[in-house]
């Protein structure tokens, strides 16, 4: 089943959803608990690490949740959506 809109002029427009993207992260995560949780590879946070002692790393990497990205930087447009 794919989602469609038609404008008031009859065009057919089909939304820019982030599970058709090419730069959608599925992992553990979103097989078993949904898709809410998959993450976009294109967007990335450095966050300081806490066990630095541990494994030696001073920033840990992390991508954003496609949730999040969508209110900014993507925004609902879907600014950066490529189709896979």
């Amino acid at each position: 089943m794919s989602l469609r809109f038609l404008l008031t002029n009859g065009t057919e427009i089909k939304p820019k959803l982030c599970i058709n993207c090419k730069f959608y992260i599925q992992d553990f995560y979103t097989t078993f608990l949904g898709s809410q949780y998959g993450k976009c590879s294109l967007f990335t946070t450095d966050e300081i690490d806490n066990y630095f002692l541990v494994n030696g790393m001073k920033k840990k990497v992390t991508n954003y949740y496609c949730s999040s990205a969508r209110i900014y930087p993507c925004k609902k447009e879907g600014n950066f959506y490529q189709e896979k």
